[in-house]
Formats: structure tokens, sequence, C-alpha cells
């Protein structure tokens, strides 16, 4: 009888207890390329096991909240990050995990529900509206490169990026020869022969959209 106490009170005990919980794990940047440093940030209320599919070194048991940097392992397709959560000699478990995609792939990006004239900027000079989106360091590591990209509106586009402009008809794709994607992309759409800036916004408000061929610069 008294081998079974401590089992029962255990479970007794380990059903009273708050229940294992992932309050925040983050992988970031989105988008890497193999070797890139990507950073593991959690905050738990038990004992944490990290691990990785493909497998990353180093690895293993942490304290309950934490934060470090592993290089992106090799292989193809993402990498899923993971965090095992317990409490009370794994009575209590839980786990989630964080994905960092790999090029080659594309993604679209775009500037979407602008509501009006406030995410636009009208250049008289160049007879055109702007707008803008930022990849940053959260979304997109430094390594990764653009090979090529595609305007997928139904007007002509004027794309500048670190001082290349290049400029697309409708549907176009072209080649920007190993561009970094990380930055800042300004979209500009040239006004029609009589057209306001308030008409071009009003037609491509919300429908700005450019599409990256994203590579590896190694």
């Amino acid at each position: 009888m008294r081998a079974i106490i401590p089992v029962v009170l255990g479970v007794l005990l380990g059903g009273c207890l708050p229940k294992a919980r992932v309050e925040q794990f983050i992988a970031r940047p989105f988008v890497a390329c193999p070797g890139d440093p990507i950073t593991l940030s959690w905050r738990t209320n038990g004992n944490v096991t990290l691990s990785a599919e493909p497998k990353a070194p180093g690895l293993g048991k942490r304290d309950s909240s934490g934060r470090e940097t592993v290089p992106l392992p090799e292989g193809p397709g993402p990498t899923v990050f993971n965090i095992h959560v317990s409490r009370f000699l794994g009575l209590k478990k839980t786990e989630t995990s964080g994905e960092v995609v790999s090029p080659p792939l594309a993604r679209e990006y775009a500037v979407v529900d602008a509501e009006g004239e406030a995410d636009f900027s009208c250049l008289e000079q160049e007879r055109a509206v702007e707008a803008f989106f930022v990849l940053d360091a959260e979304k997109m590591a430094p390594g990764v490169l653009v090979e090529q990209v595609m305007n997928m509106n139904i007007r002509r586009l004027v794309l500048v990026k670190d001082g290349v402009s290049k400029t697309l008809e409708e549907g176009e794709a072209m080649s920007l020869e190993g561009l970094p994607a990380q930055g800042r992309w300004s979209l500009r759409v040239p006004l029609e022969e009589g057209e306001t800036c308030e008409a071009a916004i009003d037609d491509v408000d919300g429908r700005l959209i450019i599409k990256l061929q994203l590579a590896c610069g190694r």
C-alpha cells in the first residue's frame, strides 16, 4: 500500500498545480539562409527544452525564460524550432514551435488597406504617387537577396531600392541581380495624362503588390 502512495500523491498534486504554459516563443527573422543567426526568445513557467528540425547544434535544456542566437541549420525547406515545457516531474506538459524559411522562394509584398492618402505621397515633379514598405531585421536576414521582381499591378510601376530604380510594365518580371531584400522598398505609380494624385491613389489603394524571388548569396 505504501508503494502506491507516492504515485497517488503525485497525481493529486499534479492536478492542483498550474498548467505548463508558453507565454512567448519567437524565432526571428522569418526568412534566412543556412548559417545565418536566428534569435530565439521565450518566456514560460516551467522547465524548457529547445530543439529544431533539421537539428541545430547546442540546443537542449534551458531556463524557463531566455534569449539566445543559434545558426540556421542546413537543409531543404523550413526549419522548425520547438520548445517543450514541463512542470512537476513532467505531469504538466505543453509545446509550441516557430518556423524560419529559407530561399529559394517567392514572396508577395504589398501596400494594402491604406485607407486614403495617408500612406501615399504625391510626387509632383515626378508626376507619380509613392508608397513604401520595409523588410526589417525581424522579417529578413541581411544575407537574403532578390533575384527577380514582378509587377503584380495593372499599371506601370517604378521600383526604387538602395539607389536602384527599375520601371516595370503590368505583369513584367525583371532581374535585380542579387539586391539585398532587407530595407526600404519604394513603389511609385506614374500618373496618366491629366490624372490627379487623388485619382491614382484611389486606383491603387490596397492593391499595390510586387512579388520577390528570393535567393541566398552563398
